[in-house]
């Protein structure tokens, strides 16, 4: 894990499970952070989480999966306000300066809820395979989304999300190892892939 990833995930240990969001929002966030799906900059981020805050002493965000690509991080997380009273499931991409700070963001949240299939969306492998191919793993997403042809899936395949993912495009995509994630215009729609041995494995979605 990178400093860039260790930024995002104390931006939220710090800033909502501490309770401390204002400060850690100054700390981590660059003055001109804007979020280009949520709107708005560092002000409507802060504005995001502190009526929680305020609301629920019991908070807690529990990293899923994240990694670094270039300047930009990826993290999916769990997050439960009030023991369980709120629980909801957040993908966030960040883009980064020089100095490691969060200068820009691309985030989706959506309320935990069962799975079509009755897998649970935030449950299967959590830990990234450096030593994976990224960039062949990339062009095996990339191709499954244009083309979402069968031959792309595991004979194991595990469905932890709806099914449904690229039906707008692909507008961006990061990897890192056996991780692919695509964000796409459906909604918007971010888009987990675990591929192992050239066959997608696993997939979540949070839209």
């Amino acid at each position: 894990m990178g400093r860039k990833l260790d930024n995002v995930i104390s931006l939220y240990l710090s800033g909502v499970v501490d309770g401390h969001v204002l400060p850690a929002a100054d700390k981590y966030l660059a003055e001109s952070y804007v979020d280009h799906l949520a709107g708005g900059g560092r002000d409507e981020f802060v504005a995001g989480f502190q009526p929680l805050v305020a609301r629920y002493d019991d908070r807690a965000i529990r990293p899923l999966r994240g990694f670094e690509d270039g300047s930009k991080v990826f993290l999916h997380s769990y997050q439960s306000f009030g023991r369980g009273q709120v629980e909801r499931v957040r993908v966030d991409v960040f883009d980064t300066d020089e100095e490691d700070n969060l200068t820009a963001g691309w985030s989706v949240t959506m309320p935990l809820r069962p799975t079509r299939t009755g897998c649970s969306p935030i449950d299967g492998t959590s830990v990234v395979d450096p030593a994976a191919p990224t960039a062949r793993n990339k062009k095996i997403v990339e191709a499954y989304v244009a083309e979402r042809p069968g031959d792309w899936l595991d004979p194991g395949f595990v469905e932890h999300g709806s099914a449904a993912a690229g039906l707008r495009g692909i507008a961006m995509v990061l990897g890192h190892g056996d991780f692919v994630v695509t964000l796409s215009g459906d909604g918007p729609t971010f888009d987990i892939f675990r591929v192992a041995e050239g066959r997608i494995t696993e997939h979540w979605d949070t839209r």
